[in-house]
């Protein structure tokens, strides 16, 4: 109250005067003057009018700090709320600030609005609004009003506000694929391998040179270049890689190459000694030559073992057929050699006096 008595003095103060001190009426002691005959009880009553003011004043800002409802005829109607919905991308709703939060006082709805890093020195500011927009805004996010200012403010900062850039699409940024050393190896082999059936012998064999330089245990890249070599007319350079290539590495593969040579040099033995080496690699085509290099050298059971083998995996070859023929009338196995030439004579082709032998043998007029 010490407030109070500071405004009761000086309106004392105000309206005392020097004619008026000797008049005045003298309280007795410890009761305070309350009034002068020329003063009357008008100061009185504007003090206490005041007081009133005061003391009201204060006891409402107590009911609105302790969250307190007022009356209806201490709070102005509230404005009805506006929603205007706006949408963010929703890669920038996601990245962007939190929302502040402001809740009225009468627990009315929350106002949410986006926050800015950082305002305009231009842009308007509401100083009993203290609340900005980040960008302007699109469908999806709600923003809520309930006071002319506010709306005013909100309007005007959302109409100076920038748009907002479409996001851009990623660019696709090819780039070489780095093959590991062995997947580059296979690489240059198949290069190699498509340069050799296209005639180019000499780019090929450079190619598989390259190769070997990369990894000297591929067996394959070593029997092709030997192959080529051997194609070129240099058979007795392409024998001898071979032959030291199974001395360092004992490979079925190097050893079928190597019979197939010999076998096309007419050194029966030496070749089928090579097959034999590599039979756990023969192919149909490799059992069917050691059948013929083993009829040749007049070794027919085992010849036929050899037909039989080729001819359960590539039974329509003619050619095998008429070998099996001659090697079953060799052994006197005529009705097996008679099956066989009439098989010849279903899938293969042959000169006519070849076609002549294998119709009389099979009993089919040719």
């Amino acid at each position: 109250m010490s407030a109070i008595n500071q405004m009761l003095r000086e309106l004392d103060a105000r309206s005392a005067t020097p004619e008026h001190a000797s008049t005045a009426l003298e309280a007795p002691p410890g009761i305070p003057r309350l009034c002068t005959p020329k003063r009357g009880w008008k100061p009185i009553g504007l003090g206490f009018s005041v007081l009133g003011m005061v003391i009201a004043a204060g006891y409402f800002a107590q009911r609105a700090e302790e969250g307190q409802p007022l009356t209806e005829s201490a709070i102005p109607p509230a404005t009805p709320i506006v929603a205007r919905s706006v949408v963010l991308p929703p890669p920038t709703l996601a990245a962007g600030p939190s929302p502040i939060m402001l809740h009225d006082p009468a627990e009315r709805p929350a106002i949410v609005v986006q926050t800015p890093p950082a305002l305009s020195a231009t842009a308007p500011m509401a100083s009993e609004n203290p609340v900005a927009v980040l960008r302007k805004p699109g469908p999806g996010v709600a923003l809520l009003t309930h006071t002319p200012a506010l709306r005013a403010f909100a309007t005007a900062a959302a109409a100076n506000a920038p748009e907002m850039p479409a996001p851009k699409v990623s660019e696709v940024i090819k780039r070489p694929v780095e093959l590991s050393p062995a997947a580059a190896t296979f690489q240059l082999l198949d290069e190699a391998n498509a340069l050799r059936r296209e005639g180019k012998a000499d780019a090929a064999q450079r190619k598989y040179r390259e190769v070997l330089e990369r990894n000297p245990g591929l067996v394959s890249a070593r029997v092709h270049l030997a192959e080529s070599m051997n194609e070129q007319g240099e058979a007795e350079a392409a024998m001898a890689l071979l032959k030291t290539a199974y001395t360092q590495q004992p490979e079925a593969i190097l050893a079928v190459a190597l019979g197939r040579m010999l076998a096309n040099r007419g050194q029966r033995a030496e070749a089928l000694t090579w097959l034999g080496r590599g039979s756990s690699a023969l192919r149909p085509g490799d059992h069917a030559l050691t059948a013929a290099l083993l009829a040749q050298e007049q070794r027919y059971p085992e010849a036929i073992r050899a037909y039989l083998i080729a001819l359960s995996v590539e039974p329509h070859q003619g050619g095998w057929q008429l070998g099996l023929g001659l090697a079953y009338e060799a052994t006197g196995q005529r009705e097996n050699a008679q099956v066989a030439y009439k098989q010849a004579l279903a899938w293969g082709e042959f000169k006519p006096e070849v076609i002549k032998f294998l119709s009389e043998r099979s009993g089919i007029a040719p």
